[in-house]
């Protein structure tokens, strides 16, 4: 370790936190990651970088210059922005000394792909000794102009990354307390108290880490192949919320069912493609689980779980599918798996540094596929003046796997989004293409009028 690693690590805190905006650590101080958090700047790898890219579709034809200026400046205000990652035995927030907020905006002219703008946005490593975020500004596509945000995991689940760029946006915009459809479940610090207070459910939640612990990894198939570093993206046209609610009040399901039905019919036609699926085959994936209560102040950095999803590859029909899932859903909704993640997760970042590596590494050998579920803002929100019309968000496949869906939900809409190694497959629009296909089927035999309304055009005049 370098003097100067020394002397900044020397200012450590005593505690063991994250940063919160403007009223996290005194200015100047370092403060030390949570031992979540330590898990999650390990999950990067070379050729798996665990960053966020989050897309906000502004009207064509604004002035992108001037969009990029008001990100620069609002940006330079926030103070978590302001703070790189020291790495190390004891990685911790601490103050960029040469901190500047044009040095992480960027205007970028000229029409370029969108989906291969974000694909080597998953792959380009952060510069050393700076925060790590970015927003381009794409300017010259006559359809939209395109704000992509890049960012890594470390900063925050999905909950404390739209905490954190609320100062962006234009300051009167009707913003939720908490997400929507977010858990029950205390954080941080109050949730080991608040399971001593509980014995049954601490009972269940230690039955729980002891089964995530055991679980062996996933089956081996085509989804685990050696990952290339080369990333894939593609998203769905916006579906109508609403609609989605219908649909699955129709069925006697959830909204995550639906989406899980439309995921396992997309797996079991990629794998087709490669290998034989047999009857009774499936595919373990990850679902995350929020552990932030219902109402709380959403502090900065991670605060979820993984619960683990046996997708049903040998159910044939939709109905078969969605069946099937939703059972399984139900057994395990009650039984804290996203909590007993969440504490083993924490318990594994107090380790040593190699051991934490390779127990993260291992944990997440269990699953062949990331699924991700962001409440987002529920009323559109404008940046400099001009509305957002559409909201993607890619979150980063993590450890071996090299596929992530991320669903999220912005103004009565939801987008899908797939981020995939090239390796897994090169054509991800396929898998998109295939979850679609699977909620119509589902619509049309259930409620034939939802299956019109599924699909939301944008008003391109906002």
């Amino acid at each position: 370790m370098t003097n100067e690693t020394n002397g900044r690590a020397a200012s450590l805190r005593e505690r063991d936190e994250t940063p919160t905006g403007e009223t996290g650590a005194a200015e100047g101080a370092s403060v030390r990651l949570s031992a979540y958090d330590r898990v999650v700047l390990d999950l990067d790898r070379p050729d798996n970088l665990f960053v966020v890219v989050l897309v906000i579709l502004l009207p064509p034809s604004i002035d992108a210059d001037a969009v990029a200026r008001t990100l620069t400046e609002r940006a330079g205000r926030v103070a978590l922005l302001r703070r790189c990652i020291l790495r190390g035995g004891a990685p911790c927030w601490t103050p960029d000394p040469d901190f500047d907020p044009a040095r992480h905006v960027r205007r970028v002219e000229g029409r370029r792909d969108l989906a291969e703008e974000i694909a080597e946005a998953f792959v380009r490593p952060f510069e050393a000794g700076r925060p790590a975020w970015e927003f381009r500004v794409l300017d010259g596509d006559r359809e939209r102009t395109p704000l992509l945000l890049r960012i890594h995991h470390v900063y925050g689940d999905g909950a404390a990354i739209e905490t954190l760029l609320a100062p962006l946006v234009d300051a009167d915009v009707e913003r939720s307390a908490t997400p929507t459809g977010a858990r029950a479940m205390p954080s941080g610090g109050a949730l080991t108290a608040g399971i001593l207070r509980e014995p049954f459910r601490m009972a269940r939640v230690a039955a729980e880490i002891v089964r995530t612990i055991v679980r062996p990894p996933d089956r081996l198939t085509s989804l685990r192949a050696k990952l290339s570093g080369r990333k894939r993206v593609t998203w769905s046209a916006p579906l109508d919320l609403p609609s989605l609610k219908t649909l699955a009040q129709a069925l006697h399901c959830s909204i995550t069912d639906l989406l899980a039905s439309g995921y396992t019919r997309a797996l079991r036609e990629l794998l087709e493609r490669r290998e034989a699926v047999g009857a009774d085959d499936w595919v373990r994936a990850s679902v995350t689980a929020t552990v932030r209560r219902r109402g709380e102040a959403r502090p900065m950095g991670n605060r979820f779980g993984l619960m683990a999803i046996d997708l049903p590859l040998g159910a044939g029909a939709p109905g078969a599918r969605l069946n099937a899932i939703k059972r399984q859903l139900d057994r395990d909704k009650n039984a804290s798996q996203g909590l007993a993640s969440y504490l083993l997760t924490a318990a594994i970042g107090r380790l040593p540094t190699t051991l934490r590596r390779l127990a993260a590494m291992r944990a997440l050998s269990r699953y062949s596929v990331i699924l991700t579920h962001i409440s987002g803002p529920p009323h559109a929100f404008r940046i400099g003046g001009h509305r957002a019309q559409e909201l993607i968000a890619f979150a980063p496949p993590a450890g071996e796997s090299g596929l992530c869906v991320t669903a999220i939900s912005y103004d009565g809409r939801m987008s899908i989004a797939a981020a995939a190694d090239a390796a897994i497959t090169d054509s991800p629009e396929t898998l998109i293409a295939a979850i679609e296909r699977e909620i119509v089927d589902l619509a049309e035999a259930s409620a034939p009028a939802l299956q019109r309304s599924l699909q939301c055009p944008i008003d391109p005049d906002g």
